[in-house]
């Protein structure tokens, strides 16, 4: 899951000479456990996925300087920002799926369109065709058919008082939720606030959060976000899995 060192200037010189560099960026978030599968993704995106725009890996904070250099090395951006939330008493995995939230900062403006994968993503063809796809102001992303809805992104027994509360300030928790594996967006629906009010969001509402950041951006996403067109990205136990750009795993 290496980019060769010997592939640097071929990369830079792909990627630089496309119009679309600093219109676009292909962002990944990982912490040092997943370093490697965040390397096969940047790979993958500039072979088979013909990546034209930027690349930016958010990094956690157990990944080193030295464990960067491998990525600035290679053109990719590190960029480092403060956890959502204290890490202390979460579990690794979930602290570093909170993390993600990070995506959604007003750093990213620099670029007029995020396309966010997450490490266990394996791509098999061009990305190029997600630069095209309409926002529709929201964000792109896969939904997911569950009987219990929204609803299913929550744990209502760890505290029924709070998930209460939720069910009073959301208007339905039935409707279709969404799976925060990919998503595409255009950074003018990142607003100032945007980022933080996903914070507060996740302090008020952590006890009976499930699947991590996803409940999350669910909510600050109510009824704004659009389907991915078919064969984009999907899962890998799709019928016709071999002939999606990538498959999540």
């Amino acid at each position: 899951g290496c980019i060769p060192a010997e592939n640097n200037a071929k990369i830079e010189s792909k990627r630089g000479s496309d119009s679309s560099m600093h219109e676009s960026v292909l962002v990944v978030v990982a912490n040092k456990r997943y370093l490697d599968p965040a390397k096969a993704v940047f790979y993958g995106a500039h072979d088979r996925g013909e990546w034209p725009g930027d690349m930016a890996l958010v990094a956690f904070p157990d990944v080193s300087e030295e464990d960067a250099q491998w990525f600035t090395a290679r053109g990719i951006e590190v960029m480092r920002f403060d956890t959502p939330v204290p890490t202390e008493g979460l579990e690794v995995a979930q602290a570093a799926q909170f993390h993600k939230l990070n995506v959604f900062r007003t750093a990213f403006k620099k670029w007029k369109r995020v396309v966010y994968l997450d490490c266990d993503i394996l791509l098999l063809r061009s990305l190029v065709p997600l630069l095209s796809i309409d926002t529709q102001g929201g964000i792109v992303v896969d939904g997911v058919v569950w009987p219990e809805g929204l609803t299913s992104q929550f744990s209502p027994e760890a505290s029924p008082e709070l998930f209460a509360k939720l069910g009073n300030e959301v208007e339905d928790l039935s409707i279709n939720n969404f799976n925060t594996s990919s998503m595409v967006f255009d950074t003018s629906t990142l607003l100032e606030d945007t980022y933080d009010t996903m914070v507060t969001t996740l302090k008020d509402y952590q006890p009976i959060l499930k699947n991590g950041d996803q409940p999350v951006i669910n909510l600050s996403f109510y009824k704004r976000w659009v389907q991915l067109p078919e064969k984009t990205i999907g899962f890998f136990q799709s019928a016709d899995a071999a002939e999606y750009i990538g498959l999540h795993f």
